[in-house]
C-alpha cells in the first residue's frame, strides 16, 4: 500500500469512528481520553476538537495561502514573530497526560546546537518543554514543578534531517515520564522522590514556538507541526505503535503487515505484536492469525493462533530450550477468504562461550594493591586500616597515617526508647582470602535482632549487609541513621558525586548513591547502590553533611518515621578511605590523545573499535581481519585503547537482540545514527552491568588481550552506575514498605571493572574510564587513569574563557584533583568540540588559557580538542623534567612559592631541582615577581632559572623572580643547579 492510499484511509477510518455530523465544538471526543486535536486539515488553527477553548489566544489567520503539506493532509508551520498558543484548562492534563505530534524541521539539522522547541505548556507551578536540546542535541521531555524538581526522559537526536518527518509522543504521570521517537520507547525516567504533578487550573501551551527565551535559538529555524493530539491518559506501546502506522511517511516502509518482537531470554519466549492495518482493504476487518517459531521448513519449535481485534494482536511464543543457531520467526494473517498477507524474520540464538567462568582471576590481587591482612578485629589494605570493635562498622580508620574518623561510625535504631545502638554480640571472622577478609555477627534492639556480615577488599572497599527483623512477628522502628563523623582536614568538600557547595556549614541531600568527604590528600566515601527500605517525609533530604569543630560530620538518615516491620527488612551499604591507590608510575607524562601533529602523544583511543571490531563497544575482532596489520597502522598511536563502555551495546548484534529485554537499562537514552560498512545505521543500546551482559563483556576482553597483546589497554566511555529498574536482572523492585525504587548498580559495575582491571594487569595493560566527573571511588578504584572534562562542553560553547573566567577553582583542585584519589587525571579540554574549530585549529590563546588552569592545579591535560602547537609544546616541558617524578606544591596550600597577585604559581619538585608553573588566570596581561623558599625545598647554594622552553635566563631582584604574562596565560620556570 503507497503512503497515500494508507493515508486515505486512515481518513476514512477516522470519520467512521466519530459520530455522523460530529463537527467542530463536539462534546465527545473520538478517542478515549482526548483533550485536544489539532490536524490543520481544513487550513485553520482551531483545533478538530477541544475539550476547552478550540481557539488560538495568539494566531488568528487563517493557513489557506500557506500550503504547507503535512504528514495528512495540510500542516502548520510558524512565522518568526508568530505564536500559536491555546488555553490550558480542559484542553491539558498536566497530573497525567501525553502528547503525541508529527514534526518536521524545514531548515535545521538535528546536529545544530540550538534549541527546537515543538510543544511547551505553563501554568502555576508547573512547566513542560517537549523539545530538542541543544548540547548534546537531544530529544527531550522536560517537566519541572520548582527550582528543586524536575525530570528529564531523552533520546538523540543527531541524525534529524530537513524534511523528514518523525513522530514524537511524550508521557506523564504520578512516578515517570516516557519519551518515544517514531514508535519507539527511547527512554523513561521516574519522576525523583517528592515530585508531585499538580492539576492546573490555569495556563497556555504554544506550538513550535521560534524562541522561547534569549539564549540558544535561531528564530529564522522552521518547523512544521501535524496533528497534535493531548490526552488525560499514558497512552500504551501498542496504541502509539498504531498511530504511528496511520500515518507513517513514506521512508517508513511498514508494509501491509507490521511485525514487531521482542526476544524475552530470561523466560524463553518471544512477545509479537501484530499490525495488519495496511492489508483492511484486501482481507477485511476480520481477521486472523498464525505466529510461528522454526528452525527449519517443516521444523516448528513453536505455533500460536490468535483473533486480531481491530486489525491488531499480541502473541506470546513460547520457545523453551533453544540451541544455538538461526531460526524464522513468521507471522501469516488470513481474512474471511483464502488470501493471506505474510511477514517473517530471522532470528538468532547466539551461542554464548561466556557463560564458563575464568577461574585464573578468582581471588587475585593485581598490582598496585597487596594483599588484604587482618583478622576479627582489624583490616589493612595499601595505605589504609581499619579496626573494628563487635559491631559491623570501623571504630577508627586510617588513610596515609591519618585519622579519618573522629569517633567510631554509628548504626542507630529507635525501637521506642530514643536512638540507639543495637547491642553487639562478638564479631566472628567469616572468611578470608588474599583479595578479601569478610567478618560477622549479631546484634539486638529492643523487639529486633540484627544480623550482620562486613566485607573488606583489597582497594578499601568496605561493605555492610545488614538484617533487621522483628523477634516475636512485628514490631515498631521509629528510627535508623547512620552517623559517620569525619575528622580535620578529610571533611572539608563534599562529593556526591560532583562537588557540592556548603550552605551556612551544612549540605543537605536527597538520596545519592554516593557521598564522598575529602581533602586534598585523604577522605571516606559512603555509598548505597538504592534507598530501598528507606522511610522519610516527602520532600525530606535524609542525607546531611555539617561541619563541626573537629572535621565534619555525615548522618543518613534511612528511617525518620514510625513504622511497622513484619519481617526482614535489609540495607546495604559500603564506605571507602581514599586515595584508593598509588598513582601510576609516569601519569604525568601518558600523553594521551592527539594527531599525527603532536609527536609527543603517547596514547591514543581507537575510536569507536576503530574499525577492527565486529560491533560498537563489543571487543570481538572482526573475522578474516590481519591485526597485524591493524597493529601496525596503529603503531604510530604509541599505547592504542580500543573504545568499549560498559553500559551500552551496538544494536545491530544478534547478542543485543536476544539478550536485550533481560540486559537493558531503560534509565539511560540510547545514541543513534551511526553507520558501519556493511550494516547500515545502528544505536548504542542502553545495558545494565548487573545483568550477564557484564559476563559477555569480559569473556571477550579475556580473549582480545590472549590472543593480542600489542594492545595497550581499554578505553572505557559511559562508565557511570546510572539508575536502573530492570526487575528481570535484579534491579529496582518494591520495598518492605511497598514502596518502588530503583537500583544504582555500584557493586555490579565494580565487579565488571575489577574483574577487567586483572585481567589488563596481568597483560601490563591500562584501563581508562571516562564518566565525566562522576567519579565514584568502589567502582573507579579500577582505574589507571580518569578522563574527565566533557561536562565543560556547553559551557565553554557559551563562555570562550570558562575554564579561568567562571570555573569555580574548588573544582580544578578537588574534582579533578589525581591526589585524592590515586587515580591519574588525563583532562579533557572542549575546545574545538564545545566550540568553532578555529579556537582549536587557528587560535592558540583559548588552549594556553586551559593549559594554564592545568599546570598550576596539577592536572595533566590529553591532547583531545587543543591546538596541537600548544600541546605539544606543554608536553615537551613534561617530558624534558620527567614530571611524574615530583612532588607538587599547591598554590592554594602551603607552597614554597608565593607569587604577587594576580599571578598563581606551584611548584613541581624534583632532585635538586624544581619546574615552576606561574598562571595569570585574569582577562589583564600582569606583571609580578614569584618568592621561592629554596630552603624549604633543600636547595642549597647558585641555582639558574629559566623560562621553557626557550631556556631564556631570568634574574631573580630582591623581590623575587621578575614574570610577565598576557591574558590568561602561563609560563614554566626551571630552577636547576647553576653550572
Amino acid at each position: 500500500m503507497t503512503s497515500s492510499s494508507r493515508h486515505a484511509l486512515a481518513s476514512i477510518l477516522a470519520l467512521a469512528t466519530i459520530a455522523a455530523g460530529a463537527a467542530l465544538g463536539q462534546t465527545e471526543a473520538p478517542e478515549e481520553g482526548l483533550l485536544f486535536h489539532a490536524s490543520f486539515d481544513k487550513r485553520d488553527v482551531t483545533a478538530d476538537f477541544a475539550r476547552g477553548n478550540a481557539a488560538s489566544t495568539t494566531f488568528t489567520e487563517s493557513l489557506e495561502l500557506r500550503g504547507v503539506p503535512g504528514v495528512s493532509g495540510p500542516a502548520f508551520q510558524i512565522g518568526r514573530d508568530e505564536r500559536l498558543d491555546y488555553e490550558l484548562p480542559g484542553n491539558f492534563s498536566s497530573a497525567r497526560g501525553s502528547v503525541s505530534m508529527w514534526v518536521m524541521p524545514v531548515n535545521w539539522k538535528g546536529r545544530n546546537d540550538r534549541f527546537e522547541v515543538f510543544l511547551h505548556a505553563r501554568g502555576t507551578g508547573f512547566l513542560l518543554h517537549l523539545y530538542k536540546y541543544h548540547q548534546p542535541n537531544m530529544a527531550s521531555i522536560y517537566i519541572s514543578t520548582g527550582p528543586d524538581y524536575n525530570v528529564i526522559a531523552r533520546c538523540a537526536a543527531d541524525d534529524w534531517q530537513p524534511e523528514e518527518w518523525h513522530h514524537l509522543v511524550a508521557t506523564w504521570d504520578q512516578t515517570r515520564v516516557q519519551i518515544y521517537v517514531d514508535s519507539e520507547l527511547a527512554q523513561e525516567k521516574d519522576l525523583p522522590e517528592g515530585m508531585t504533578l499538580p492539576t492546573l487550573e490555569d495556563g497556555w501551551f504554544t506550538i513550535t514556538p521560534p524562541k522561547l527565551w534569549d539564549q540558544g535559538f535561531d528564530p529564522d529555524d522552521r518547523t512544521v507541526a501535524d496533528e497534535v493530539k493531548l490526552y488525560d491518559r499514558v497512552l500504551t506501546a501498542a496504541e502509539i505503535r498504531r498511530d504511528y502506522l496511520r500515518l507513517a511517511p513514506a521512508q517508513a516502509d511498514t508494509g501491509p503487515l507490521d511485525m514487531q518482537y521482542e526476544i524475552d531470554s530470561l523466560n524463553r519466549s518471544i512477545h509479537v505484536m501484530l499490525d495488519a492495518f495496511g492489508s483492511i482493504e484486501k482481507l477485511g476487518p476480520e481477521m486472523t492469525a498464525q505466529v510461528t517459531l522454526s528452525a527449519e521448513p517443516g521444523d516448528v519449535i513453536a505455533r500460536q493462533e490468535v483473533t486480531l481485534a481491530d486489525a491488531a494482536a499480541v502473541v506470546e511464543l513460547p520457545f523453551g530450550d533453544l540451541a544455538p543457531g538461526t531460526y524464522t520467526l513468521q507471522a501469516s494473517v488470513r481474512g474471511a477468504g483464502e488470501e493471506t498477507v505474510d511477514v517473517e524474520a530471522t532470528i538468532e540464538r547466539p551461542a554464548t562461550p561466556w557463560t564458563e567462568p575464568l577461574p585464573q582471576y578468582d581471588h587475585v590481587v593485581p598490582e598496585p594493591w597487596t594483599p588484604v591482612e587482618g583478622d576479627a578485629a582489624r583490616t589493612s589494605i595499601w595505605g589504609r586500616n581499619y579496626a573494628f570493635g563487635d559491631g559491623p562498622l570501623p571504630t577508627s580508620i586510617a588513610s596515609q597515617g591519618e585519622d579519618l574518623l573522629a569517633g567510631g561510625v554509628a548504626l542507630q535504631m529507635d525501637t521506642g526508647e530514643g536512638l540507639r545502638e543495637p547491642r553487639w554480640a562478638a564479631a566472628d571472622l567469616a572468611d578470608r582470602h588474599p583479595d578479601i577478609i569478610t567478618r560477622s555477627g549479631a546484634g539486638q534492639a529492643g523487639p529486633v535482632d540484627v544480623t550482620w556480615t562486613t566485607a573488606v577488599e583489597f582497594d578499601g572497599m568496605l561493605r555492610c549487609d545488614l538484617q533487621i527483623a522483628p523477634r516475636d512477628g512485628a514490631a515498631n522502628l521509629r528510627g535508623l541513621k547512620l552517623t559517620v563523623p569525619i575528622a580535620g582536614d578529610a571533611g572539608g568538600y563534599v562529593l556526591a558525586p560532583m562537588l557540592e557547595k556548603w550552605a551556612d556549614g551544612r549540605v543537605e541531600l536527597p538520596f545519592r548513591e554516593m557521598v564522598w568527604l575529602t581533602g586534598h590528600r585523604v577522605g571516606l566515601c559512603w555509598f548505597a547502590e538504592s534507598d530501598a527500605n528507606w522511610v522519610n517525609p516527602l520532600g525530606a533530604k535524609p542525607i546531611a553533611v555539617e561541619r563541626t569543630d573537629t572535621g565534619a560530620t555525615l548522618t543518613v538518615t534511612m528511617i525518620s518515621q514510625p513504622v511497622e516491620i513484619t519481617g526482614p527488612i535489609d540495607y546495604t551499604f559500603g564506605l571507602q578511605a581514599t586515595p584508593l591507590r598509588p598513582l601510576p608510575e609516569g601519569w604525568r607524562n601518558f600523553n594521551m590523545c592527539g594527531t599525527d601533529d603532536v609527536p609527543s602523544r603517547r596514547a591514543q583511543i581507537v575510536s569507536q573499535g576503530g574499525g577492527a571490531f565486529k560491533f560498537n563497544a563489543y571487543l570481538q575482532v572482526q573475522d578474516g581481519l590481519d591485526m597485524q596489520e591493524v597493529f601496525a597502522r596503529w603503531k604510530r598511536w604509541g599505547v592504542s585503547l580500543p573504545y568499549s563502555t560498559p553500559t551500552y551495546l551496538a544494536d545491530h548484534n544478534p547478542v543485543y537482540e536476544f539478550y536485550q529485554r533481560q540486559w537493558r537499562n531503560s534509565g539511560r537514552h540510547s545514541y543513534v545514527g551511526y553507520t558501519m560498512p556493511g550494516v547500515g545505521e545502528y544505536a548504542l543500546r542502553a545495558v545494565c552491568p548487573a545483568s550477564d551482559f557484564s559476563d559477555m563483556m569480559v569473556y571477550w576482553v579475556h580473549e582480545l588481550f590472549e590472543d593480542y597483546p600489542e594492545l595497550g589497554g581499554i578505553y572505557y566511555d559511559c562508565c557511570s552506575p546510572t539508575a536502573c529498574k530492570n526487575t528481570d536482572h535484579g534491579c529496582g523492585g518494591v520495598d518492605a514498605f511497598g514502596r518502588p525504587y530503583e537500583t544504582r548498580p555500584i557493586f555490579a559495575l565494580r565487579d565488571v571493572l575489577k574483574r577487567v582491571f586483572i585481567i589488563l594487569h596481568a597483560h601490563d595493560k591500562v584501563l581508562v574510564n571516562h564518566a565525566h566527573s562522576r567519579f565514584v571511588p568502589p567502582c573507579h578504584a579500577f582505574s589507571d587513569y580518569w578522563f574527565p572534562g566533557e561536562q565543560y562542553s556547553g559551557k565553554v560553547g557559551r563562555t570562550l574563557y570558562y575554564y579561568t573566567d567562571e570555573m569555580p577553582r574548588d573544582e580544578w583542585q578537588i574534582e579533578l584533583s589525581s591526589h585524592n584519589r590515586g587515580v591519574g587525571m588525563q583532562f579533557l579540554p572542549q575546545y574545538g568540540r564545545g566550540t568553532d574549530k578555529k579556537f582549536r585549529d587557528e587560535e592558540t590563546a583559548p588552549t594556553r588559557s586551559v593549559l594554564a588552569c592545568c599546570a598550576v592545579h596539577d592536572v595533566p591535560s590529553s591532547g583531545a580538542y587543543v591546538n596541537y602547537a600548544e600541546i605539544e609544546q606543554f608536553w615537551q616541558i613534561y617530558d624534558k623534567y620527567s614530571l611524574s617524578r615530583a612532588d607538587f606544591h599547591a598554590y592554594w596550600l602551603d607552597c614554597p612559592a608565593q607569587a604577587t597577585e594576580p599571578l598563581l604559581a606551584s611548584v613541581y619538585e624534583l632532585e635538586d631541582s624544581a619546574l615552576l608553573a606561574v598562571a595569570n588566570l585574569t582577562a589583564e596581561a600582569a606583571t609580578g615577581t614569584v618568592r621561592l623558599d629554596m630552603a624549604a625545598l633543600g636547595m642549597e647554594g647558585d641555582y639558574a632559572f629559566r623560562l621553557e622552553p626557550a631556556g631564556t635566563e631570568i634574574t631573580p631582584t630582591a623581590e623575587g623572580i621578575p614574570v610577565e604574562l598576557g591574558p590568561r596565560d602561563y609560563a614554566f620556570i626551571s630552577v636547576t643547579r647553576a653550572k
